[in-house]
């Protein structure tokens, strides 16, 4: 089963209805960031998630696992300056922007990563489903009364 999900849709709790709401695209552009747009494919044995980062250059974007998450992350400092009419008008964006993923069904250390025009792509293994997961746990002998 598909379990590739943004967090912030998984975790939505008592507030959902509040977060759907203030998710909508009207309400992003009062005091947030707009985030970059995620692309998931399932291929059968694993999984691409290809991340449209315009503008971004490779050691400006980070992905990191931490357990079941992944979390893709970028910084972006762009700086843009017109003369006009012996006017200088300079614009600067600065901003950074994260998503988080539940992997619970991927196999995280074959996750691997490229870079290129701007897209971010991921090929994501996923785990066995006849892979057992329970493991025997050996017992000391305990402490002996001396």
């Amino acid at each position: 089963m598909f379990n590739l999900v943004p967090m912030n849709r998984r975790e939505m709790g008592l507030f959902g209805e509040m977060g759907k709401l203030l998710d909508d695209p009207f309400f992003r552009s009062f005091g947030r960031e707009e985030s970059f747009k995620v692309d998931v494919v399932d291929k059968g044995d694993h999984f691409i998630l290809e991340a449209e980062l315009p503008g971004l250059k490779r050691d400006e974007v980070d992905v990191s696992v931490d357990g079941d998450c992944l979390t893709i992350s970028a910084r972006r400092e762009e700086e843009k300056s017109e003369k006009e009419n012996n006017y200088v008008f300079r614009e600067r964006r600065i901003g950074s922007y994260a998503r988080r993923f539940d992997i619970t069904n991927v196999n995280a250390e074959e996750i691997q990563g490229d870079f290129e025009d701007g897209i971010l792509t991921l090929t994501m293994p996923k785990k066995d489903p006849n892979q057992s997961r329970q493991r025997k746990i050996a017992l000391g002998e305990g402490k002996k009364d001396e």
